[in-house]
């Protein structure tokens, strides 16, 4: 049989389980992965689920219960070569009351204050129901039965159906409401209309009586034979069959006689459907047990009805009329409020909170087409922040059910919780978390070279704070997280407490080497010195080189200072130094001035069998939580327990593949020194003592007795360098034997050898009698808080919106006029150039008038005196000659 593509449905919810081997599955692994997959948790010990199918080509439904069942499932489907298989998820409830009335129909006998179904009853006008189902439903509402558990329908709703029945549906509103909006009903208040309500996550109804319409069905409902059927059982299985649920393309659709869950889902499922249809809902009657709407469009004819059925929870709709051909579509709905926008945007908005408010708008234009205004955004993105916040607030209170929790299901762990002393108030406040899981632990201390890499990453949730991590390194340079602690910040008290527990925790042997490797933090070398007064530190050399180019900016010698941080023997780091000194002595002294031990290779210990120079493990373990640091606390913990959980798992598989007694890691170091050693000249003379001569003339002498190269490698990393394995291929032996035994595939074994245990749903916790954990008191830093890290000076600009500054002034690319170095003479020449501009331009003007002008003349009057103002038409010819034009 060939496999299948799997589909698992529950409700209006479905689940797709990918392609799937028909031997590699059953009924219960099935219905376990469905719910995890719907739900997020496994089935629980009080749960009974059920699968069902109905078989495509003639409409038959069955409830599979045993595995062979399930394989003749399989077997049908193959021969009818349909290769997609849709199952159905059923939730058995586990405790059902029966009201007097039906339980006494269902178990046979009428009661003297129990009147027996009346024949042939209608309901609501519509043929929906069976006679048998309308007996129950419609005696059941009409007349109940004083002892009964449920609280009967009001006669208005009954009033309603009958109205319904007998009219159409236009004389039905006129003469219930008569067609006003102010007749007295109860009006369920605006807040809870609005509220977020899903349509899919409440996975169906609460059956706390049989007459409530049970759409997962049980085994009394399924099974029973047609003599055992009654009324009951008739309406549970319509309620069943006709459960309401959006089409499988996302689209709502109502029919006469869908069955909801209850009020609240019943609206929201019109006022997703009246977003979709662009329409806007105008409500008629709204309370408990009715709701009845219609468009509020007075041309259009839409109108629905739904009400309850009789558990007073259930709502069943009754008629849906008209449609929306003479109603235009509205592009600004009010029927998407804040609260709506909220809850279909609720994951987007919480993987995205910095978010810009068009980002969203565009994205309900396109997902629904529906235009909301940036206030509705605003709020919305609002409600789910504060929601959000919430649950921060809420997983400090469960942290120390959570650590008991972790202790119980993985026995050997250590979890510390320190509550603050400084903080005084009616309920412990949060201090610290210690975590370091027992199989990490054993594994580092059987299996991992003894150097730990310690590094601090700011929590940029709603509390801040800070997550220390100690890392170390596997045989195949895999990062082994070790602990991590969640503290206020990188202080010289909070790195010792985080370190005497690790110490704690791994009961490290006096005598035996560690070593730290660390960015040099904030009291962080302090507290290693203090905790571990016997461990080698080192420095990430990337964070020395950083600080050095701040203070020097000359990148040149970079390279050079990279060399000599590398190099594993004192002669070549000399001459690395004395290269750094003749460019730049005092870079030189500054490098110097820091411990060589601490960053240069040929310093280190070589008991600890690793040549790292930086804390990139550090840095890797960041990016696992990189995305997970603006979460809750409990969240971000959990992403670390089932990372770290399937690591072990799939590191031990892997490991078990191996097929060299070493870590592909080695092996692949190995080959690429290989590949060198054979361009390597061999000279021997007796002894264990080989000299090895390069193509430049360089020699360096190896004992294999001693594991020992003149490079240094060799016994810095514990894997044979290129002059190790040259001297190998002289004496007919095979590298790998030399390899040292962290590289080996035992050593990978007992790192992974441990297991790391799922822990159950918060729900199945053990009791934790403790007092309820505050938040801890956030620190508000001063100014404007920061978006982005601070990046270190040799680090790029960051990815994004870039500028070009140009100054005013010389018109030049890289400063602006306040910095330009031609500044003042620009401005002296600038006005000297307009001042002689000005004298020329004054000149000009008198050398053309009395050119043009020639001798004055004289205008003759009668009494008057001579006139010296030239015609007009010559000061016309001097403006036109200075580029202006006279005023007429």
């Amino acid at each position: 049989m060939l496999p299948f593509q799997i589909f698992v449905k529950y409700v209006n919810e479905t689940a797709d389980l990918d392609i799937i081997e028909p031997g590699d599955c059953s009924v219960i692994s099935l219905i376990n992965d469905a719910k995890k997959k719907l739900k997020g948790d496994p089935i629980e010990p009080w749960e009974k689920w059920q699968l069902a199918i109905t078989l495509p080509w003639n409409g038959v439904r069955h409830v599979l219960t045993t595995d062979e069942q399930l394989m003749c499932c399989f077997e049908e489907y193959d021969r009818c070569d349909k290769p997609m298989i849709e199952f159905e998820l059923i939730l058995v409830p586990n405790d059902m009351e029966f009201p007097v009335d039906l339980l006494a129909w269902k178990e046979g006998f009428i009661g003297e204050n129990v009147p027996p179904p009346e024949e042939n009853v209608q309901h609501n006008g519509n043929e929906l129901l069976e006679d048998a189902v309308n007996e129950a439903v419609e005696d059941a509402a009409t007349e109940p039965v004083e002892d009964t558990v449920t609280e009967p329908v009001e006669d208005t709703s009954t009033e309603l159906d009958e109205d319904a029945a007998s009219e159409p549906v236009e004389d039905a509103v006129s003469d219930e409401f008569d067609g006003s909006e102010d007749d007295n009903y109860e009006v369920v208040d605006e807040s809870e209309d609005d509220s977020d309500v899903s349509l899919v996550d409440e996975g169906g109804l609460d059956f706390a009586n049989p007459d409530r319409c049970d759409p997962d069905g049980d085994d009394s409902i399924v099974i029973l034979s047609s003599d055992e059927e009654n009324g009951l059982t008739r309406v549970a299985r319509y309620c069943r069959d006709n459960q309401w649920a959006p089409n499988p393309n996302g689209t709502i659709a109502f029919e006469d006689g869908q069955i909801i869950g209850n009020a609240k889902m019943t609206r929201a499922a019109v006022k997703m459907y009246a977003i979709q249809e662009g329409f806007t809902l105008k409500k008629v009657k709204n309370d408990k047990c009715r709701y009845t709407v219609v468009c509020k469009n007075d041309a259009c004819d839409w109108r629905l009805h739904a009400s309850c059925l009789t558990d007073g929870v259930t709502f069943m709709i009754k008629s849906v009329r008209g449609g929306h051909s003479m109603c235009p579509r509205v592009a600004e709905n009010k029927e998407a409020t804040s609260r709506w926008v909220s809850s279909v945007l609720k994951s987007l908005i919480q993987s995205n909170p910095k978010g810009k408010g068009k980002f969203f708008k565009n994205e309900l234009q396109e997902r629904y087409a529906v235009k909301v205004g940036s206030q509705t955004v605003y709020r919305a993105k609002r409600i789910v922040l504060e929601n959000l916040k919430s649950d921060h607030a809420k997983a400090y209170a469960k942290i120390r059910k959570y650590g008991n929790v972790i202790r119980v299901m993985n026995p050997g762990s250590d979890v510390y919780v320190a509550l603050n002393p400084d903080v005084v108030s009616v309920n412990p406040t949060f201090f610290r978390f210690y975590l370091s899981f027992k199989a990490c632990k054993i594994g580092f201390k059987n299996g991992c070279r003894p150097l730990i890499g310690v590094d601090g990453c700011h929590l940029t949730g709603q509390f801040g704070g800070v997550l220390l991590s100690a890392t170390a390194l596997d045989g195949d340079s895999g990062i082994v997280p070790i602990a991590l602690c969640i503290c206020e910040s990188e202080t010289t008290e909070s790195w010792t407490w985080f370190l005497r527990l690790l110490r704690e925790s791994l009961e490290w042997e006096e005598g035996r080497p560690i070593c730290f490797i660390s960015d040099r933090q904030k009291g962080g070398l302090a507290a290693i010195s203090k905790e571990w007064p016997e461990a080698s530190n080192r420095y990430c050399f990337r964070h020395l080189i950083a600080n050095f180019i701040a203070t020097f900016k000359n990148h040149n010698i970079n390279g050079k200072l990279w060399h000599a941080a590398r190099v594993a023997n004192r002669g070549c780091f000399d001459e690395a130094m004395a290269a750094i000194r003749s460019e730049n002595a005092k870079a030189a002294d500054w490098m110097m001035s820091e411990p060589v031990e601490r960053w240069a290779r040929h310093g280190f210990d070589p008991r600890i069998k690793s040549d790292h120079i930086t804390n990139n493990m550090s840095e890797c373990f960041n990016s696992w939580i990189k995305d997970e640091r603006d979460k809750p606390v409990l969240q971000l913990l959990e992403h670390f327990r089932r990372r770290i959980m399937v690591r072990f798992c799939e590191k031990w598989e892997e490991v078990e593949k191996f097929k060299d007694s070493i870590t592909p890691y080695a092996k692949e170091m190995l080959d690429t020194n290989e590949k060198e050693a054979r361009k390597l000249q061999v000279i021997h003379g007796r002894g264990e003592w080989y000299e090895t001569v390069d193509k430049y003339g360089k020699k360096f002498i190896v004992s294999v007795a001693d594991v020992m190269c003149d490079c240094g490698m060799w016994q810095m990393s514990g894997l044979p360098c290129m002059h190790a394995i040259a001297v190998f291929m002289y004496r007919r032996e095979f590298a790998q034997d030399y390899v040292h035994w962290y590289y080996s595939k035992e050593a990978m074994k007992l790192t992974y050898n441990g297991t790391i245990n799922p822990i159950p749903d918060e729900s199945r916790w053990p009791d934790y009698q403790h007092e309820i954990i505050e938040p801890p008191v956030k620190r508000t830093k001063v100014g404007r808080p920061k978006k982005n890290r601070k990046r270190a000076t040799h680090e790029p600009r960051a990815p994004g919106a870039t500028f070009s500054k140009r100054c005013t002034i010389c018109h030049q690319i890289g400063h602006n006029n306040r910095t330009c170095p031609s500044k003042g003479q620009q401005q002296s020449t600038s006005k000297a150039t307009k001042k002689a501009s000005t004298k020329v331009t004054k000149k000009a003007f008198k050398t053309v008038t009395k050119a043009s002008v020639g001798t004055s003349y004289r205008a003759q009057t009668n009494d008057c005196s001579t006139s010296t103002v030239p015609p007009t038409h010559v000061i016309a010819d001097v403006c036109s000659q200075m580029g202006s034009h006279p005023i007429p």
